[in-house]
């Protein structure tokens, strides 16, 4: 995955991490709407991470022997940003995004 990409999704979960805790964290307590709406999110985030590993194995850019295990642990990474950031803690949405894209491509094994 591309540390772009990768910095923008963690950011996202930082900034907005209350709202981000409750789209990852509390589905159930939402509407049936705002559920199914929620679940078709997902489920489209997943399928643009697994084609983004994907594309990066065929390429020879990653070294990734389970593509969607790495998905599923890649998204994990992302995702739980939501559940500890504190505004008022010692890194910025900006630091953990870096933090986590570089930590990223070390998971996919990018090849420099």
């Amino acid at each position: 995955m591309y540390k772009r990409q990768v910095r923008s999704f963690v950011r996202w979960h930082a900034e907005r991490h209350t709202t981000a805790r409750v789209v990852q964290y509390e589905l159930e307590a939402l509407g049936e709407e705002h559920r199914a709406e929620i679940v078709g999110l997902r489920r489209k985030t997943d399928a643009v991470v697994r084609g983004i590993i994907g594309e990066g194995v065929r390429a020879g850019e990653f070294d990734v022997p389970d593509v969607p295990g790495t998905t599923l642990a890649v998204l994990s990474l992302c995702i739980d940003v939501a559940r500890w950031f504190n505004a008022q803690g010692s890194r910025t949405p900006d630091e953990v995004g870096t933090l986590y894209a570089d930590l990223v491509l070390r998971m996919v094994g990018a090849q420099k």
